[in-house]
């Protein structure tokens, strides 16, 4: 609703067209750059509206749109939250599998130790990081863990030898799950670590989702009773 001059019946189609005013005098006394109603009719109609204009001269001027929207329907709606509250318990899902996942993390890097650790957090893990293969050895003999991200180029211990130690001791468990962490993307290289007794592979550095999927997946495969060597 404008309760300005009005719009001449002559001139109202006039004034949807760009740069277009009642007349010249109007952009002196009044401003503007004439292009708002042009602007606006463009935007209705590109949503398939129609804007109209009712006004008279000297009463002020009146205009209204249109535009067709479809409702959902209420079984289209109940899909909807359906679906939402089906993300929403696979995350609280995850959440629970993340929280009780014991995740043990062998890299000698300090960097890019403090790079896995914050992913992991930032995922809802809570890790516990050791430097090499020997420490890896030393903590699985005291406590237990369901995945390991395990460097393959560690000082004393390497990632291969640690493994090798591990499976020996466990021969009948596929648990832990031992996950390699290197530098070398060629795919001969992820089969060689799982003919060595990995689980799978992850190239560094480590892409987030790529590292969320990868843990998803086996952390829905881990033995929740805790074990340990």
């Amino acid at each position: 609703m404008d309760s300005g001059i009005g719009i001449p019946l002559e001139k109202q189609k006039q004034v949807f067209e760009a740069f277009s005013q009642n007349d010249t005098s109007t952009a002196r006394k009044f401003g503007g750059s004439g292009l708002g109603l042009s602007i606006t009719k463009q935007l209705v109609e590109l949503q398939g509206g129609v804007l109209k204009l009712e006004s008279k001269d000297g009463e002020g001027s009146k205009f209204t749109f249109t535009i067709d929207y479809d409702i959902p329907s209420a079984l289209e709606i109940e899909k909807i939250l359906e679906a939402e509250k089906t993300k929403d318990l696979e995350k609280s899902f995850q959440d629970v599998v993340a929280k009780s996942t014991r995740i043990l993390v062998a890299e000698d890097n300090e960097t890019n130790c403090l790079l896995i650790e914050r992913a992991l957090k930032k995922l809802g893990y809570d890790p516990t990081v050791v430097h090499n293969g020997r420490e890896v050895i030393e903590r699985m003999q005291l406590e237990a863990f369901d995945i390991i991200l395990m460097d393959i180029h560690m000082p004393e211990v390497d990632g291969i030898e640690a493994t090798k130690w591990i499976r020996s001791k466990n021969q009948n468990s596929e648990f832990p799950i031992i996950i390699a962490l290197t530098a070398d993307a060629i795919e001969s290289s992820k089969e060689k670590y799982i003919s060595k007794g990995m689980n799978d592979c992850l190239t560094k550095p480590l892409d987030l989702p790529i590292l969320k999927s990868t843990l998803d997946l086996w952390s829905n495969r881990v033995d929740v009773s805790h074990w340990k060597l």
